[in-house]
C-alpha cells in the first residue's frame, strides 16, 4: 500500500493576505478612471454632469437605484423627461447635466447610494464636507434612507470637535446644520449645547458669519 500523500494549505502569509486586502480610501479612488469617469455602478445607464467648469464631475450611476432610494429621482429619470425615455445601458448610457449641483456633494452622494464607502465622511474629519453633503441630501429628498450613514459621520464629527483647531464655532454651526437637515434631534441639541458653552459671539453674529439659509432665523433670536 501506498504511503498517504502529505495535506498541504494556501500560503496564509501576512503578505498574502495584506495584498488582497483594500482600504476604504483604496475603494474610493479606484473609481475614478483615466477618462475622468467616476463609474459607480458597472450598468448605470446613466452620466450626470455635475457642476461646471474644471471641477465639474462626470458620475455613471444606475438609474434604477436612484428612483429605488429616492421620489426627487423619479420626475427626471422618468418617462417624461428625454432623459427618462432615452435611457441607455452601460455601454451606451444618457448623459443629464446638473450645473447648479455642488460635484464634490453629489459625487459622495451618489456613492453611499451606491454602497461605496466614502471615508471623508465617515471619519467625521471635515465638518464642511458633511455640510455640503447635507444640503445635497435634502434637496435630492435622500436624508431619510441615509439616515443611519449621517448619524454615524456626525457622531465621529462631534468627537473629533475636542481637538482644538481654528473657526471652531463655525465648525460646530456647520455640524448643528447637517444635522438639522438630516433630522437628528439629539445631536442637534447635543451640538448646539457645545456651541452655547463654547462661543463668545452672538448667535446672530455667527449666522452672519455663515452666510446661509438652512437654518430658521429663529435658531439665532434669543
Amino acid at each position: 500500500m501506498a504511503a498517504p500523500r502529505p495535506l498541504t494549505f494556501p500560503s496564509t502569509s501576512p503578505s498574502t493576505a495584506m495584498s488582497r486586502k483594500r482600504t476604504a480610501d483604496d475603494m474610493e479612488q479606484e473609481t475614478d478612471s483615466a477618462t475622468g469617469l467616476i463609474q459607480l455602478s458597472r450598468s448605470g445607464d446613466i452620466i450626470f454632469e455635475v457642476g461646471m467648469g474644471e471641477e465639474q464631475r462626470r458620475i455613471q450611476v444606475s438609474s434604477a437605484l436612484l428612483t429605488m432610494f429616492s421620489t426627487a429621482f423619479v420626475a427626471p429619470l422618468g418617462p417624461h423627461f428625454r432623459e427618462g425615455r432615452n435611457l441607455g445601458d452601460a455601454q451606451n448610457p444618457a448623459t443629464k447635466p446638473l450645473p447648479e449641483d455642488e460635484p464634490e456633494a453629489m459625487s459622495d452622494l451618489f456613492r453611499l447610494l451606491h454602497h461605496v464607502p466614502v471615508p471623508a465622511l465617515a471619519t467625521g474629519r471635515d465638518a464642511k464636507r458633511i455640510f455640503a453633503f447635507a444640503r445635497a441630501a435634502d434637496k435630492w429628498c435622500c436624508s431619510e434612507i441615509l439616515g443611519l450613514q449621517a448619524q454615524g459621520m456626525l457622531l465621529a464629527a462631534r468627537l473629533r470637535l475636542k481637538e482644538k483647531f481654528g473657526r471652531y464655532e463655525f465648525h460646530l454651526l456647520q455640524l448643528i446644520a447637517a444635522s438639522y437637515l438630516f433630522n437628528q434631534d439629539q445631536l442637534f441639541a447635543s451640538l448646539v449645547g457645545m456651541l452655547r458653552l463654547s462661543s463668545k459671539e452672538s448667535f446672530l453674529d455667527l449666522c452672519i458669519k455663515m452666510d446661509d439659509a438652512t437654518l430658521p432665523e429663529h435658531f439665532y433670536r434669543p
